[in-house]
């Protein structure tokens, strides 16, 4: 120590040996930015949805992440987003990944409920939340499927409950829902139903595993891209269909329609026939 007293940068130099990284100069981590907005409906389409939240706030820690909670009430897709420290539980749960810039759900069994988080690195990151982590090779990691048993991304379907209709069960009728969900499992399809019940008319439309009865009824077409309509055996005024493509419970084809039907067919006029009584 005293030998390196005795020159004038001595005791600076033992200071940094000592200390090491330490005495080198700390760039303090940037505080994230992230949506930050209560449940709120959020929109969907496809593999991914967007948050529809407007506020974004600068996160109060350094390494807080974003975050985006994702689950289905009453029909309706609900997304809460907002910073979080992943050091700590979220919704009981800890975060596994979260350095991406990508917003990539993942789907957990939290208290008897399918919730979806995810988690980001990013400015505003937790905006636009993905089913998928996209690849490099194409738009999303389940196009990469593999040869025995291919990734199946959830459908995109109506998902209203029962609802009033005019809907009479003849030709093509409109369900009416301007609700929209990504099911919660990949293996769900689409399904509407239709009945009459105590003078009123309800259509219902939901995801629906195949494997499972549907109204006490296993669903026998839910490969089909469009929803035709069959008559429940056993219930006059009752039908379902199921199909599987995007919103495809949407629009009802009801038995004797056929693809070239949904144009309007003109009406036949009266035509009066008049027989002369043959001259004698």
């Amino acid at each position: 120590m005293e030998r390196f007293g005795s020159v004038g940068f001595g005791p600076v130099l033992l200071v940094c040996l000592m200390s090491g990284a330490s005495a080198l100069p700390h760039t303090a981590n940037p505080h994230s930015q992230c949506k930050s907005c209560d449940p709120r409906p959020a929109a969907c389409n496809s593999y991914q949805c967007i948050s529809n939240c407007s506020v974004s706030k600068v996160c109060p820690n350094p390494q807080d992440v974003c975050i985006a909670v994702w689950w289905r009430q009453a029909g309706v897709v609900t997304v809460e987003t907002r910073c979080h420290d992943p050091t700590q539980p979220l919704r009981g749960v800890m975060l596994e990944d979260y350095s991406s810039s990508d917003c990539v759900l993942t789907i957990r069994h939290v208290s008897g409920h399918n919730l979806r988080l995810c988690a980001c690195t990013g400015r505003d990151c937790n905006e636009r939340m993905l089913l998928n982590k996209p690849s490099e090779d194409s738009e999303l990691v389940i196009m990469n499927a593999s040869k025995n048993k291919p990734f199946r991304l959830p459908q995109l379907c109506k998902f209203c409950d029962f609802e009033s209709t005019e809907c009479n069960a003849t030709g093509v009728c409109e369900s009416s829902c301007n609700i929209k969900s990504i099911c919660e499992d990949p293996e769900e399809v689409c399904v509407s139903a239709w009945r009459r019940s105590e003078g009123k008319t309800l259509i219902e439309t939901v995801c629906h595993n195949p494997a499972l009865k549907f109204h006490g009824q296993y669903l026998t077409d839910y490969s089909n891209t469009r929803c035709e309509m069959k008559k429940v055996k056993g219930m006059e005024d009752f039908y379902i269909c199921s199909c599987n493509a995007e919103e495809c419970n949407d629009r009802l084809f009801f038995p004797g329609d056929s693809p070239g039907d949904e144009q309007k067919k003109e009406p036949l006029l009266p035509v009066q026939v008049c027989l002369k009584r043959p001259e004698k």
